[in-house]
């Protein structure tokens, strides 16, 4: 079963490719589309130019991590066994210690005053002005009411095992989309595509008991508010999301099977959208 916003590398890493060309319906005009990308170039360079360099980040978190280590140990014998006995035991790792707390702690400034100076930078500012000016232009192209809603939809890549999409692309891309009923079709829209799905094409929506990890948070309500509760969200040490289950929407193409996968929490406006109640339960105490 291809997943349609799935990519398959099974017999090459380097496609990028996803399986949804045969649902596309619609686009963005040409002049849109360069305008879109632009932004988004220039959008992507800035975000470059606020990021540490790879070794830079590798030592904040390492040196960083160290020096946190050793204060902390320092400071735990330091009540029990007294400061100057521990001190006296190990000087030299204890000021490298505080050194490295130091160093990661500038690291950790830098980064942020690099961040906030790109964000606020007149080239940020005005490209953002871009990008709003430009996605209301975008959604009339791809013919998007303004009543759709935002669903989450997962997205990732895979390789075929036993007939089946094995994700091998972990967390896995959580990514907003706009959906609507035109018709008896359900469109899903991007920036870039207006996806149509005929309603006879749906042939079930499963309910999947498997924990997932997702990568961001898209709702415009905290991932712990009590509205998510029921599908036991948390939040990684990393910014991840971790969710209990997912929704499997079937359907068939000129004989392909293909599915799409939402986060549980997404159940109840899915099942409005496909006209479908979704087969199974997830365990909510899990």
């Amino acid at each position: 079963m291809k997943p349609v916003f799935g990519i398959d590398v099974t017999h090459s890493k380097a496609n990028q490719d996803f399986n949804s060309a045969p649902f596309v319906a619609a686009a963005p005009s040409e002049v849109n589309i360069r305008e879109y990308d632009r932004c988004q170039e220039g959008l992507e360079k800035l975000v470059k130019k606020s990021t540490l360099p790879l070794w830079a980040m590798l030592a904040k978190y390492i040196v960083g991590g160290f020096g946190v280590t050793v204060v902390l140990i320092f400071l735990a014998n330091g009540f029990q066994l007294g400061f100057a006995t521990v001190w006296g035991n190990a000087p030299a790792l204890i000021v490298s210690g505080f050194l490295c707390l130091l160093l990661g702690a500038a690291l950790w400034i830098y980064e942020r005053v690099i961040r906030r100076s790109a964000e606020n930078s007149n080239a940020a500012e005005q490209l953002n002005r871009d990008m709003e000016r430009l996605l209301p232009a975008i959604r009339a192209d791809l013919q998007v009411p303004e009543n759709a809603c935002e669903l989450d939809i997962l997205i990732y890549r895979y390789k075929e095992k036993n007939g089946e999409a094995a994700p091998v692309s972990y967390p896995l891309a959580n990514f907003q989309i706009s959906a609507f009923l035109t018709g008896n079709r359900l469109c899903l829209a991007d920036v870039e595509h207006r996806y149509e799905f005929p309603l006879e094409e749906l042939k079930r929506l499963r309910a999947v008991d498997k924990r997932v990890l997702l990568s961001g948070w898209n709702k415009p309500i905290s991932p712990m508010d009590p509205l998510y509760k029921p599908h036991k969200l948390s939040v990684t040490h990393a910014g991840l999301i971790s969710c209990r289950g997912y929704l499997a929407l079937e359907l068939e193409r000129d004989g392909t099977a293909y599915e799409i996968r939402f986060p549980a929490y997404e159940r109840a406006a899915v099942e409005t959208l496909t006209e479908l109640k979704a087969e199974g339960e997830i365990d909510r105490k899990g």
